[in-house]
């Protein structure tokens, strides 16, 4: 993490040249939960550009013509269909790495995080990602999708390229909190085109302003910075069970203002023909807490999509304490939120 964060140091460790941060040599578990040691061409360290102070990171996810990652599975080996690098935030030296506990369940948080797309090849297309974060709960099943998450995709539209925000939710009462437990009505998402009076009108109301979040959703801002913020509560209880949470996204570009893209409460919602009362998050089998992972994250054709590299630039990466309150206290610049 870079940029002098105001609260919580996250255990996110890289090290020039993307050496390994553990031994896992000396540690009782199967080699497949240790992480790579690399040469420094899928993760290294920067000073220009940065988006404040002096280093940023740089990820790298190589095209399908100049070589390969390490194969990107399922715990149980049987999906490999994706290709990412990232860092992610969980309770230092402790595996498996997905150990989510670093962010306790319902909880209010504000967190920051500024993306330069250094060399990020077309999206458009109906293949998925990449995604550049993601919030999520233990890693249960092999495979548990993100609650929240970023992604720069195909608009729902016309598959022009667009920032798409993710929200999933599944009930409190399902165990585990898998994903074939989230069904497509309540995998719930948000573009420059979608939702619109006409499919979802309960999901434009999460639009603050559905004209000015669309169009900040449809800016991409190639070779310059963008820093999103976002105000979170990760409660999976609906509201008829009490819950409390809530989910605001702003998004900024360079000097430019803040726009609130998205501000998500817990309520009834009919989508796709099917009513549910939805809370934010969705649960484990355990009452562990999230983590989440900033970098890329795409499936494996959109990575063989193209000659060119996927490359990004991320900094200013922050994640407030319980005593951070307010979005002044978490951005680099102390600006406040809309």
């Amino acid at each position: 993490m870079f940029g002098e964060p105001l609260s919580l140091r996250l255990s996110l460790q890289i090290q020039k040249r993307h050496r390994r941060v553990l031994d896992c040599s000396t540690l009782p578990v199967p080699s497949t939960e240790c992480l790579k040691e690399g040469n420094g061409d899928l993760a290294d360290i920067v000073t220009s550009p940065v988006r404040v102070g002096t280093y940023a990171y740089k990820l790298t996810v190589k095209s399908n013509e100049n070589g390969s990652e390490p194969a990107d599975c399922d715990l149980d080996g049987g999906n490999c269909s994706r290709r990412r690098t990232e860092l992610q935030m969980a309770i230092q030296n402790v595996l498996p790495l997905d150990h989510p506990d670093a962010w306790p369940r319902r909880t209010e948080r504000w967190i920051t995080v500024s993306i330069y797309l250094d060399s990020i090849n077309s999206v458009s297309g109906s293949s998925w990602g990449p995604i550049f974060f993601q919030a999520k709960p233990e890693n249960q099943c092999g495979g548990v999708s993100p609650f929240f998450a970023i992604e720069l995709n195909g608009a729902q539209e016309d598959n022009s390229e667009s920032w798409k925000i993710h929200h999933r939710w599944a009930p409190e009462a399902t165990t585990p909190a898998c994903a074939a437990d989230t069904d497509a009505e309540r995998a719930m998402y948000y573009d420059k085109s979608y939702p619109r009076s006409n499919n979802w009108p309960d999901g434009v109301a999460h639009f603050p302003n559905e004209s000015a979040s669309k169009v900040a959703l449809a800016s991409i801002n190639r070779g310059g910075w963008t820093d999103w913020m976002i105000h979170v509560n990760g409660d999976p209880r609906t509201v008829g069970e009490g819950g409390g949470g809530f989910l605001e996204v702003f998004k900024r570009e360079d000097s430019g203002s803040w726009v609130e893209v998205v501000n998500i409460t817990p309520g009834n919602t009919t989508r796709k023909g099917v009513n549910f009362d939805h809370g934010i998050s969705y649960n484990g089998t355990t009452d562990d807490g999230f983590l989440f992972q900033n970098g890329m994250y795409m499936s494996i054709s959109r990575h063989n999509n193209g000659t060119a590299n996927w490359v990004v630039i991320l900094d200013n990466t922050r994640f407030g304490d319980e005593s951070c309150t307010d979005g002044a206290c978490i951005t680099h610049d102390g600006s406040s939120m809309p």
